[in-house]
């Protein structure tokens, strides 16, 4: 998680790992009768797989370095390896599924190519699809109301009498829909240009 010296971002990314883990965890403990259409107990959110960011050149960025020196202050400098730091490979080798295969698969050093950088064993992707699911998911047990398709489709926000709050919204069926918190997430289907 290569945040230079924006430390509150990555201390912000380091729990959301956390909470992304812990999802992981309630889904494979969840029956597949209990998950929405997409999902099922197998399923990870989160692939904690790391990530491999390589210099150009034989020397590591100053973006590089200063997102060490953060990691460093966070007592995190373990997660990180610099490729070419014999110190630190001798580390990974201790973490094979973190480190062997990912680091040069291209085989650089074979061919004599510089071979900089840093692997961070903290990173990976997100299944943005199933982190979608496993969201409505929550939400519907927490009570949040969901109106979709041709139900859902938006025409106005309905305001308090005295116009300073939201209060819920009207579809193009006529419905109004009143709420303690309204979302609208939609596309633009068409626009016209001026």
């Amino acid at each position: 998680m290569s945040y230079g010296n924006d430390i509150l971002s990555q201390r912000l990314a380091f729990e959301a790992a956390g909470i992304w883990k812990q999802w992981n965890d309630e889904i494979s403990k969840t029956p597949s009768s209990e998950l929405l259409k997409g999902l099922t107990p197998e399923d990870k959110l989160f692939e904690n797989c790391g990530f491999l960011r390589l210099s150009a050149d034989d020397k590591l960025s100053v973006h590089e370095e200063t997102t060490l020196k953060g990691m460093t202050a966070e007592s995190l400098r373990d997660t990180q390896y610099i490729i070419g730091n014999a110190e630190d490979e001798a580390r990974a080798k201790q973490h094979p599924e973190r480190f062997d295969l990912k680091v040069d698969a291209l085989k650089r050093r074979e061919r004599g190519q510089n071979l900089t950088g840093v692997f961070d064993a903290t990173a990976g992707f997100v299944r943005a699809s199933k982190a979608c699911v496993w969201t409505t998911h929550l939400a519907r047990k927490a009570g949040v109301k969901f109106i979709l398709g041709d139900k859902g489709h938006f025409e106005s926000l309905l305001k308090s009498p005295d116009g300073s709050k939201i209060v819920g919204i009207k579809t193009t069926n006529g419905i109004f829909h009143q709420a303690e918190l309204v979302v609208v997430a939609g596309k633009l289907i068409s626009a016209k240009s001026k």
